[in-house]
């Protein structure tokens, strides 16, 4: 009867989580099928913004490659080359370039939208990562530059590009938006993220909706950090606690530069080489904090040779981020990420094996992992342009889900501890 009421007890916290989860991560849409570019233009007549709420100008825009055009001297007329790019999409398997599999190259993207009214109406126009510096023109004139786009190397300069919002009043008729872009430092150029349009107020909300989960997230990883560092402190043998503790650290740091990038409002003028370093070195310093964590939390389970294989390639791939360029190490970052993949597998494996064993916690361990690795696949495959949905930032909707359910665990145990001291006192 007292098992039945803690597993009813310890259901009743998952589902709260899952609640609290499933709120950050869906918001309010509408089953209407939204319009796509197609040929370089989007009809809108019928998408009303109110009801239908914020659209994304997904679909073929038109492209001219090795081209910075401007609004003054684009012609559409012309026997200019142009071709069609999908958005959102890195352009290395489109463009054609000497060094496209590098996606080094630049050019120029532009989009028609019609049927807009233009009567007491302020639009937003949503722009998330473009790799790497860009300028964006509205009815022609100049909203947002990044960086400084260039022809080559020399001439061009890297911003790191948070999500930034465009406002502007539509005209009657066509309204046309083109943004230049140019890439020399990053594996992969071009728009990769969705380009989206609302109502000025629909975009406040969006960004409020959006930087609330990520503060909420970065400070409970902060919290845990500290609170499983002091019970290392108070119990040294713990040593699994401190591991924990500095993985907890390094995962609200990854949230701080990644996402509504705080960093970046925080610390405008960082250089973007410097930006980059430590957006990798955030999550790939963690890789052996978690796994010595596993490594404690059931001994005799995890190989060490495992273990030591994962400082190897932590030590190497960090080396790589310190002292080569961002063109460099972020092509090696998809093999790092495929040696996370398996080495997650792996602990889904040793907890299992707890499991098999009947192990204090193994259960909870062996959810908390598949619930991780699962988010941090679906992560994987966003960033490789193999699946198109996601925001590639589930991996803190896992690491979230990971820790609390290590805080399950730990206060089974030591409600556990209290109940024995308490029975041992009675005698």
């Amino acid at each position: 009867m007292v098992m039945k009421i803690k597993l009813k007890k310890y259901f009743v916290i998952v589902q709260v989580l899952a609640i609290i989860l499933c709120s950050f991560a869906c918001s309010k849409r509408s089953d209407k099928i939204p319009p796509l570019v197609q040929n370089g233009a989007i009809d809108l007549s019928s998408w009303d913004f109110n009801k239908d709420g914020i659209v994304k100008l997904r679909g073929e825009w038109k492209f001219f490659p090795n081209k910075l055009l401007t609004p003054d001297t684009i012609n559409l007329q012309s026997d200019m080359i142009q071709k069609y790019m999908n958005v959102p999409s890195s352009w290395n398997d489109s463009y054609e370039s000497p060094d496209k599999k590098l996606g080094h190259g630049y050019g120029s993207y532009y989009l028609e939208m019609k049927g807009l009214d233009s009567e007491k109406m302020i639009l937003a126009l949503r722009v998330n990562r473009i790799y790497i510096s860009y300028n964006i023109w509205i009815n022609g004139a100049i909203k947002l530059e990044s960086g400084v786009t260039g022809a080559d190397k020399k001439n061009t300069i890297a911003e790191y590009n948070n999500p930034e919002e465009i406002y502007f009043s539509p005209v009657n008729g066509t309204n046309s938006i083109i943004i230049q872009v140019s890439n020399f430092q990053h594996r992969a150029g071009g728009i990769w993220s969705d380009v989206e349009l609302g109502t000025s107020d629909q975009m406040h909300s969006r960004r409020d909706l959006q930087i609330f989960p990520e503060l909420f997230l970065m400070g409970s990883f902060i919290m845990m950090g500290i609170y499983h560092i002091f019970l290392f402190l108070y119990r040294r043998k713990n040593i699994s606690a401190l591991h924990l503790g500095i993985f907890c650290f390094f995962c609200s740091l990854r949230l701080f530069i990644m996402g509504e990038t705080l960093f970046v409002v925080m610390f405008p003028h960082a250089q973007w080489e410097i930006q980059q370093k430590i957006e990798y070195l955030s999550y790939v310093l963690a890789v052996p904090f978690i796994s010595l964590f596993v490594y404690h939390i059931f001994p005799g389970l995890m190989r060490k040779i495992v273990l030591y294989f994962t400082y190897f390639m932590t030590f190497t791939f960090s080396m790589c981020i310190l002292f080569t360029t961002t063109q460099f190490y972020s092509l090696l970052n998809t093999y790092f990420q495929f040696f996370m993949l398996l080495l997650g597998f792996y602990f889904i494996f040793v907890f299992m094996l707890g499991l098999f064993k009947r192990m204090e916690g193994a259960l909870f361990e062996t959810l908390g992992m598949i619930i991780l690795i699962f988010c941090i696949l679906m992560d994987v495959l966003y960033y490789n342009e193999i699946i198109s949905f996601g925001s590639g930032n589930m991996y803190a909707v896992g690491l979230f889900s990971f820790i609390a359910f290590q805080t399950i665990i730990l206060s089974r145990i030591l409600s556990s501890a209290y109940t024995k001291m308490e029975v041992l006192a009675e005698i």
